[in-house]
């Protein structure tokens, strides 16, 4: 089973050596295997260490790198099994307080939170690899996830199937808004000649698309070749009418930490070439997960751009505004953890962050914040079993607001990060909150010869004269836009040569879904 670190590495590293009397840290084999584990290749160093266990089978800094690749890969029984065994050579202390920390966070991925604690004692001023601070987190970590695991949350979350998930990854769902689709990222292979990232040791992400049929998903196949095919983008947003793709990528060869791209279809088929969004968004820091809200026409992301470190990603916003987008603002939503992803739902109702801090279940952990007359509420942990004590990291909602896709590397998935469908309906009568469900409008604009016009829809709340819409029509007069269900709506467009055209857009009694409507103009005498 493969892992990978999506956004920042854990504050447990692997990589001291410690002096043994049987086993010398210079041994090239040691040595050998140190560079494989921290280039990825876990796998391929566990059989180097396991070479080398023949001959030293009670050394207990070899057991411990052994208990480290077990760890990795998910194998915490394992990991558990080369912990005892170093735990009872150890000699040093220095090494047996790492002994007693990973053992404390593979009871902590296992949910015994007692022996965690346990372990954790001998521990609570560091270790050399972490320091006090380190250690305190997970302690509240562990402490927090016995309370949610002991009062978990009446909805169901359940592994997305075979159809979505493999033996490889699979992050970043993303709803569709124009269909009953589910799009996603893999690092998937899709081709005999494929090479693997020399970084990650996995390859290269492709994006993919696949319909919700009832109780499944249709086989995933590639969104289009431009981006899509073994290029490494992520997809993280779509437009409205699923006309436009936010993406994500890091280029190390570009010495960037990461930028935004967009691409967008140039007909029904076919997608533009991937660009970094113009303007203000991609700088030498990190910029990640753009979230677009299609209804206020504003872009969300995260990124280190505050940090003169460039180690904590915040939370910016940035308008788009006269064709373009405006300068960026941090979101002010405290505390002021390390944000890892950020997902607004159309309509800026909430956000979903993930982060890795003292209020984690364990590592990275899903957190909610509403947006209360223009604040954005404190985050608050979204809870089990929406989260575990694996890493949870994505989130998306249908636009009925019934499900939700979250990414997890939980125990019991297909393979290192798996797509689970979450219950979002029942998650949030739980919580006794409301949340608006959308419908999308789609169609043409024509004269009253049946000619597509080029022109601007104006669509205004008659709840909210602040919710205003601006949709600008294609050459040919096409159209889609997404509006807030159960409210009524003021749809004007005015052109020079055509009668104003009005309509009152009654979605009282439309709970969700989508409209096919065309609107024509006629002509002025």
């Amino acid at each position: 089973m493969k892992r990978i670190f999506i956004f920042t590495v854990f504050a447990f590293c692997f990589s001291a050596l410690f002096s043994q009397e049987d086993l010398s840290k210079s041994d090239w084999k040691m040595t050998q295997a140190k560079l494989l584990f921290e280039d990825n290749k876990t796998e391929e160093a566990l059989g180097v260490y396991m070479e080398l266990l023949a001959a030293y089978p009670s050394d207990a800094f070899l057991n411990y790198r052994i208990a480290e690749c077990y760890y990795k890969t998910v194998d915490f029984a394992q990991s558990l099994k080369y912990l005892d065994i170093a735990q009872l050579n150890c000699k040093e202390e220095a090494l047996s307080k790492e002994i007693y920390y990973l053992k404390a966070c593979n009871f902590h991925k296992l949910n015994d939170f007692d022996k965690a604690t346990d372990n954790l004692n001998p521990v609570n001023k560091g270790t050399a690899l972490v320091d006090s601070t380190g250690v305190a987190v997970l302690i509240s970590q562990v402490s927090l996830a016995k309370t949610a695991f002991e009062h978990p949350g009446n909805y169901s979350v359940v592994n997305a199937g075979d159809s979505v998930n493999s033996s490889f990854n699979e992050i970043f769902p993303v709803c569709s808004r124009a269909e009953s689709k589910l799009y996603f990222t893999s690092d998937r292979q899709i081709k005999e000649s494929q090479e693997k990232s020399l970084i990650t040791n996995n390859y290269l992400y492709s994006v993919f698309e696949s319909m919700a049929e009832p109780d499944r998903f249709s086989a995933p196949v590639l969104v289009d070749e431009v981006f899509a095919s073994d290029r490494n983008f992520i997809l993280s947003s779509v437009s409205a009418g699923d006309a436009t793709f936010f993406l994500y990528k890091n280029s190390p060869e570009l010495k960037d930490a990461g930028d935004i791209y967009s691409d967008t279809k140039d007909t029904d088929e076919d997608f533009t070439d991937s660009e970094k969004i113009p303007g203000l968004f991609n700088t030498e820091f990190y910029e990640n997960t753009p979230s677009f809200d299609f209804i206020n026409n504003k872009l969300y992301f995260v990124s280190t751009r505050r940090d003169k470190e460039k180690k904590k990603p915040d939370v910016f916003m940035s308008l788009y505004f006269k064709d373009k987008f405006v300068e960026p603002e941090i979101c002010k939503i405290s505390p002021a953890y390390d944000k890892a992803f950020v997902y607004v739902h159309p309509g800026g109702d909430f956000m979903v962050i993930s982060m890795n801090c003292e209020k984690s279940i364990g590592g990275y952990d899903l957190f909610i914040s509403y947006n209360d007359n223009g604040k954005w509420t404190e985050p608050v942990n979204m809870g089990y079993p929406v989260n575990t004590c694996s890493d949870e990291t994505q989130f998306n909602l249908s636009s009925d607001g019934k499900t939700a896709y979250i990414s997890s590397d939980r125990p019991g998935g297909k393979g290192g990060y798996d797509i689970y469908v979450v219950d979002a309906g029942a998650y949030f009568a739980e919580k006794n909150l409301s949340i608006s469900s959308l419908v999308l409008f789609a169609g043409q604009v024509t004269d009253d010869e049946g000619t597509g016009v080029e022109t601007v829809i104006k669509v205004s709340d008659n709840s909210d004269s602040k919710n205003t819409q601006q949709i600008k029509t294609d050459s040919d007069g096409y159209y889609s836009f997404v509006v807030k269900a159960n409210r009524k709506y003021n749809l004007q467009i005015k052109e020079k040569i055509y009668a104003e055209y009005l309509e009152e857009l009654d979605l009282m009694n439309v709970p969700d879904g989508n409209v096919e409507k065309d609107f024509e103009l006629v002509k002025k005498p």
